[in-house]
């Protein structure tokens, strides 16, 4: 493993750990405006540091990732005619005919 994909794991860890800190601030003695401002701000460097962590470790496992994490979605969007998430555009649908009286 190179060291820019050990940096991503590291940094996809400590995303993690950030995230569930996030439920250790209502046992700590700290008054609610304060409690609240940093959970938002745990919330929202865990999800920047995961996709540093996913940047630092390439478009292969962010590939792998979409296929595991969402290939229900990736196969009804081909069936609905939708846009799938991988960016291949799915079959037209068959129009319906629909009628306002």
């Amino acid at each position: 493993m190179t060291p820019r994909q050990r940096a991503g794991v590291g940094a996809i860890g400590l995303s993690f750990v950030l995230w569930a800190l996030i439920f250790a601030l209502p046992f700590l003695d700290l008054p609610t405006k304060r409690a609240a401002a940093i959970g938002v701000a745990l919330y929202i460097s865990s999800y920047l540091v995961f996709f540093v962590g996913l940047r630092l470790l390439g478009r292969p496992l962010w590939e792998k990732l979409k296929q595991r994490w969402w290939p229900r979605r990736n196969r009804e969007a081909a069936q609905d005619g939708e846009q799938s998430l991988d960016g291949a555009l799915a079959p037209d649908p068959e129009p319906i005919e629909t009628s306002l009286r």
